[in-house]
């Protein structure tokens, strides 16, 4: 069994933030993901001296990684009294935050099963279809250097210039080229 955990949106796996931020912005969001679950809110109130204790981030990192996260849509903050700042986590997926009171949890909605539509074949289309057979490509002469490898049994080897592939056939090639 796992030890107590904290999730995070998997849009913000899917849609790629990873590989855009740095590691003092991913550590700004991963603390803030972890008090919102927390304290089962949306909405987290935090200092920076809070955030650098349990994430190791200097002041001016913290700065910059807001900015960043509120650019990419993941957050969105204001400065309020005692040099705390309010956080409200947004949804990955549209950059805004979530909908209602960010004390309601938001329940996780199974996707329905879709069944596959049977669509009824028009007659139509079932009477004029026809199978079309496509005639094959002859098959290429097979090359004694070829019928020396015992390649030449294999049409799919001479049809597809696979037979003496490292031999000279009828002074082609340069043999200045190394490959």
């Amino acid at each position: 069994m796992l030890e107590p955990f904290f999730g995070l949106p998997q849009a913000f796996i899917r849609s790629s933030f990873c590989p855009k931020m740095k590691e003092g912005e991913i550590r700004l969001y991963l603390c803030l993901m972890h008090r919102s679950e927390r304290y089962s809110s949306r909405e987290v109130t935090i200092t920076d001296d809070d955030v650098r204790k349990e994430v190791g981030a200097a002041s001016r990192t913290l700065c910059n990684a807001r900015k960043k996260l509120q650019e990419l849509g993941l957050i969105q903050y204001r400065k309020v009294a005692g040099n705390k700042y309010v956080y409200v986590i947004c949804n990955p997926a549209t950059g805004k935050p979530y909908p209602e009171d960010p004390k309601k949890p938001i329940r996780y909605k199974k996707r329905e099963k879709q069944e596959p539509e049977s669509r009824p074949q028009s007659p139509v289309i079932a009477e004029t279809a026809a199978i079309v057979e496509v005639p094959k490509a002859p098959e290429a002469p097979v090359s004694q250097k070829a019928a020396e490898n015992r390649l030449g049994d294999d049409p799919y080897m001479t049809e597809h210039g696979l037979a003496g592939l490292f031999g000279n056939r009828d002074g082609e090639g340069n043999d200045d080229v190394p490959f």
